[in-house]
């Protein structure tokens, strides 16, 4: 894992979470009509793989707003700050669980 890109680090992150709660997401999104699933970082902490460069998920985050502004539109997610949260559509859910895909520029 290419450990000094923290886009890259986000999105494994990402990854892994969604994959281990695929299930339960896609319940919640069938019952609520919800078209955007909220994942607070705090969620995603325990799925992060440190490095030497970025080792905690908030260090990730900050340097790829700080030198990527907008990365996270290139990945279909919306970060709000504010609330410390990403918000990932259900359908982007649905194709990483039931189609195995990642996050990049042509899946979203």
């Amino acid at each position: 894992m290419p450990e000094d890109d923290p886009i890259h680090l986000i999105s494994y992150t990402i990854l892994r979470y969604i994959k281990r709660k695929c299930r339960e997401y896609l319940l919640y999104a069938e019952i609520s009509g919800q078209k955007y699933i909220e994942i607070s970082f705090r969620g995603l902490y325990r799925y992060y793989t440190p490095s030497k460069k970025y080792p905690r998920f908030m260090d990730a985050i900050s340097e790829a707003i700080k030198n990527k502004p907008g990365f996270e539109g290139s990945i279909g997610l919306n970060i709000d700050l504010e609330r410390e949260s990403i918000f990932m559509p259900v359908e982007k859910i649905k194709r990483i669980c039931r189609e195995g895909e990642g996050l990049n520029r042509d899946d979203h």
